[in-house]
């Protein structure tokens, strides 16, 4: 029975060999020529992750735990981020085009100066320019195999012990995630405001894919609830209701994993989909990016992104029991004049250039979370 280490390095060399990809546990993008083997090699996965889940636990027991990394941040002025609220868990509201933040303090929100007092628009054709993510490394959102993929990495990634366990995946999407779990667990469900053409339960007896949140609280509590690229990106609704959802459908001694995707990333607005340029959407303001045809995603367009996740968490009684972020240096392309400009357009010009780097330095932050239990605790 292969180890823990050598199914990463196993699906290390398959990435390297199919694709060429050069990021390991990030979004797990992949390009629109998929090779003919790789349903194939998909199946050979998909059979040694599943025989691994069942023998896997011992494993996880000898895992140590890999020392917290600690990020840098300027904090907010000294208030709370969140009141805490005490009214009954909320429904999920109904999708809209705006996104709901009337619980976050303005100073952890970008906000951008006038646009006279910005100086001259960015050349967006220079060549020069950095991508954002590797060109071959783009999802299609509609490939069922590039889903499935990004899927089996994901599981992997999160790396939990889910045998006899109930999982959900909150804002599960194509619900391929979902489905990898159903094979893996007693119970998984995926739960979206929308539903996904791909969605399809005929082949788990053990799966739910569903739009109501009545049946997501039906069927909890949860030993495990996924928000993968979720937080970020909610439409129609607080983040901090979000917050309050997932803590009262966690069972006692269950497991949030949480993959947050600032805005302040190299690919936070999901611009790249438009056009490949790095921190694009940070350099541009809305108007100019409408103007030039470019679109991004709903985001939350956090300024503190890390104070507020951090604050969300111990709000809802959830404690960080591990946090691992994706970072790198920006590139010395983004020169003084530009990093003037971010700073002009997310920080109102209110923030050192060196905190400024450090936070965009961040492209993604895994969050482990349990909840807070009154007895014993310090």
């Amino acid at each position: 029975m292969p180890k823990l280490e050598d199914l990463d390095k196993l699906l290390e060399n398959i990435e390297l060999s199919i694709r060429g990809i050069r990021q390991h546990l990030g979004l797990f993008d992949l390009s629109n020529n998929i090779t003919p083997n790789l349903s194939n090699d998909l199946t050979k996965i998909k059979k040694i992750l599943t025989d691994e889940a069942t023998n896997k636990q011992e494993d996880l027991k000898d895992l140590k735990e890999e020392s917290k990394l600690s990020v840098s941040e300027q904090k907010p002025e000294q208030e709370s981020a969140i009141d805490q609220i005490n009214d009954p868990v909320p429904k999920p509201t109904q999708a809209s085009k705006e996104i709901i933040r009337t619980n976050l303090p303005k100073n952890t929100i970008a906000s951008s100066l006038p646009e006279d007092m910005l100086g001259p628009t960015p050349d967006i054709t220079d060549e020069n320019w950095p991508e954002a993510i590797d060109s071959d490394m783009i999802v299609n959102d509609d490939d069922v195999v590039e889903q499935q993929f990004r899927a089996l990495q994901i599981v992997n990634h999160i790396r939990e012990e889910v045998t006899d366990k109930k999982v959900l995946d909150f804002g599960c999407g194509s619900g391929c995630t979902a489905k990898e779990y159903a094979d893996l667990s007693n119970l998984a469900v995926g739960y979206d405001v929308v539903e996904h053409n791909m969605w399809d339960e005929s082949d788990h007896e053990n799966l739910i894919l569903t739009t109501d949140y009545d049946k997501v609280v039906a069927n909890g509590p949860y030993d495990l609830i996924i928000l993968f690229d979720v937080i970020d990106h909610i439409v129609g609704e607080d983040p901090s209701n979000i917050m309050k959802m997932v803590s009262s459908l966690l069972s006692d001694e269950g497991t949030v994993f949480i993959r947050t995707h600032p805005w302040t990333s190299r690919t936070g607005g999901h611009a790249y989909k438009s056009i490949n340029k790095a921190y694009l959407h940070l350099i541009l303001t809305p108007n100019e990016m409408a103007k030039l045809g470019i679109s991004i995603e709903p985001n939350l367009k956090l300024s503190r992104p890390m104070a507020v996740y951090e604050s969300l968490f111990t709000t809802y009684n959830l404690k960080v029991i591990d946090k691992k972020a994706k970072s790198s240096p920006i590139e010395s392309y983004f020169n003084d004049n530009l990093i003037d400009r971010i700073k002009k357009i997310n920080w109102c010009g209110k923030i050192e250039t060196e905190t400024a780097v450090k936070i965009m330095g961040n492209h993604f932050v895994d969050y482990k979370l349990k909840h807070i239990h009154q007895e014993g605790e310090e």
